[in-house]
Parts: C-alpha cells; structure tokens; sequence
C-alpha cells in the first residue's frame, strides 16, 4: 500500500480551520450588538484582532471549509489555492487600503499567515507530482 503524502497537510488545514472558526466565533459573540452587515464599524477584540460582524462570518465560513475540504482527499489541493487565491488578495488589498472593510494591521498579518500556510500545505500536496523519481 502507498503512503498517504497527503495525511499531514490535511490534518493542518483540519487544525487551521477549527482556530480560524473559533477566532470567527470569539468574535461573534464577544461583539457590541449592532446590525449584522455594519462590515466598517469593528465590534469585538480578539487577541488584538478587531472583528466586524462580517470578518467574523468570514472567518467562520474559511473554518469550516478548512475542516471539511481536507476530509476529501482530492479537495484539499483545491482547497489550498482557493485559500491562496482568496487570502492574497484581502492581504494585497488590507496593504493598498488599510482601513478597507474595518480590518486592521494585525488582520493583514493573519490574512499573510494564511497565504504562507496555503502555498505551503499546496507544495507538500504536489510535491510527488512535481517530478524527480517516482
């Protein structure tokens, strides 16, 4: 039986997306009451993250597709440019607008972590494919 590269990489986005929702949560419910789609006004800080009620959904929906993506092999390399895709462009955008959409410095610096662990986990998912000996 072949081993599975692909075990490892899919149990980090698994870990990545059950911190990513619980940050969404956190922010859900320690947040100011104020209507849902106000996505300017910050309402919750988080660990210096200041949240809106739409970064948290956001952040929310990212978790639970960072759970259930891996779960099916063949997701989780999709999975991993479609987070890339999505994470570079709200951190390039956070860069050229910095108070856009309520975010803040440390939220750019989450959205770059992001980035960084999404070409990671996607060159260890391709990297039997990329050549070499096999």
């Amino acid at each position: 039986m072949a081993a599975d590269h692909t075990r490892i990489p899919r149990l980090i986005f698994i870990v990545q997306g059950v911190l990513v929702a619980a940050l969404g949560v956190a922010g859900l419910t320690q947040g100011q009451h104020r209507p849902l789609l106000d996505n300017q006004q910050p309402v919750a800080a988080v660990l210096g993250l200041h949240l809106s009620h739409v970064h948290s959904l956001i952040l929310v929906a990212a978790g639970a597709l960072s759970v259930l993506m891996p779960l099916v092999r063949r997701l989780a390399g999709w999975w991993a440019i479609l987070q890339f895709a999505a994470f570079a462009v709200l951190f390039n955008y956070g860069a050229a607008e910095p108070t856009t959409l309520g975010l803040d410095t440390p939220s750019h610096f989450v959205h770059l972590g992001l980035v960084t662990v999404a070409a990671v986990l996607g060159l260890l998912l391709a990297a039997p494919h990329l050549g070499g000996e096999h």
